[in-house]
């Protein structure tokens, strides 16, 4: 299987090159560096995307279109929304809601709403969110508050929480999901909360790096597992 990978900061990308750097292969293609590897008979690409929902949008296409991946995945770090998601909590990505997207004062759908979508939340695909459940059961399905804003007070937090009952926040899940499902490609995200409810960006800095490890770790293992 071809599979397309997504990672958005440097830090986050750092850990996979830590890890795998040596066995992979390095080119330029368009705007990207493409890293490939061969993981368990599936052909992966790795592409660092930058930050935000246009980046990660932008990167999703690109794999999908010059190397025809059935499978996009992706792992990074995310704040927590409520207490339980503490700092290096790993978990699993059922769907997210692109929280910032708001046609209500034309169409009157709520906030985070697209028109050919039943919901808010936009689904990753199922098969794979189970298969890591299998693998991991430790493991959370959460759902995530994507948008482009790094989330600091706790009080915003809560109101994403609150509002459209999303665990965890980033910046990228949403425009992964719908440009798969637009493709009619799979999509898996492990992520891994660097800052929690509270502690916010103080926090960040510190657990930036454990945390990517942490979901680099558990994806790449899930890969392993996923026939080709």
């Amino acid at each position: 299987m071809k599979i397309g990978m997504i990672v958005a900061i440097v830090d986050e990308m750092k850990q996979l090159l830590n890890e795998y750097g040596n066995s992979m292969k390095v080119f330029k293609k368009n705007a990207y560096t493409v890293y490939q590897a061969d993981v368990k008979g599936h052909e992966l690409y790795v592409v660092q995307s930058g930050a935000g929902e246009i980046s990660a949008a932008a990167a999703a296409q690109f794999l999908i279109t010059a190397f025809d991946v059935e499978l996009i995945v992706n792992y990074g770090v995310v704040g927590g929304l409520v207490p339980e998601m503490k700092a290096t909590e790993t978990v699993v990505v059922k769907d997210a809601v692109h929280y910032e997207f708001d046609t209500s004062d034309y169409d009157g759908y709520e906030v985070g709403r697209y028109a050919e979508f039943d919901s808010i939340h936009l689904p990753a695909t199922e098969k794979y969110v189970d298969l890591a459940l299998k693998l991991y059961p430790e493991l959370r399905a959460v759902s995530c508050a994507s948008g482009d804003k790094f989330i600091e007070p706790a009080d915003k937090r809560r109101y994403l929480h609150e509002t459209f009952d999303c665990e965890i926040c980033e910046m990228e899940a949403a425009a992964i999901i719908m440009t798969c499902i637009r493709n009619g490609v799979d999509s898996l995200l492990i992520k891994s909360v660097s800052d929690s409810l509270e502690n916010g960006v103080s926090e960040f800095g510190e657990m930036v790096e454990r945390s990517s490890k942490l979901c680099m770790s558990v994806l790449m293992s899930i890969l392993e597992s996923v026939e080709a």
